[in-house]
């Protein structure tokens, strides 16, 4: 099994499951997840619950890009999903589709790529929206502004 950390927790700690939205709200994963019978959609979700407490074995397809599948009466679904976050403890979901063949369909791998990238560049506004905010908040309270130190000579 995959492990991002190398960190100690305990085995049963589940990590949560976040999913990529698009621009327009859509969530891709989940979408494909309601399109299911029950049935396998009780199996993705059962399948999804034990990845996030490390119970389940990943693969990695390419790069930082993962794969969980499910099987079920000879049908597999595949969701292809990022570990993210600071200590790599977040699992994010980008995109799901039923598994016709043993290899990732290209397309869907591209399509999960270009989505990481999307979620990350958010990311990146998202801290820098902040940094920007608490400077600019800081300095209307006449706050200096927070200072890094070496810790040389102390």
């Amino acid at each position: 099994m995959a492990r991002p950390s190398d960190r100690a927790e305990a085995p049963d700690e589940a990590r949560p499951w976040r999913f990529y939205r698009t621009a327009r709200g859509r969530d891709p994963v989940r979408s494909y997840v309601d399109g299911l019978s029950r049935g396998d959609q009780n199996a993705v979700q059962a399948r999804l619950n034990l990845t996030a407490r490390r119970q389940s074995p990943v693969t990695r397809v390419r790069g930082d890009i993962f794969a969980v599948t499910s099987r079920r009466h000879g049908r597999a679904h595949q969701i292809l999903f990022a570990f993210e976050g600071a200590d790599k403890q977040v699992l994010l979901g980008l995109d799901a589709f039923a598994l016709t063949t043993k290899r990732t369909p290209p397309v869907r791998l591209k399509a999960a790529q270009e989505r990481l990238a999307v979620w990350r560049s958010r990311s990146m506004v998202q801290q820098l929206s902040n940094v920007k905010q608490r400077t600019g908040a800081n300095q209307r309270l006449g706050v200096a502004p927070p200072t890094r130190t070496l810790g040389l000579g102390r």
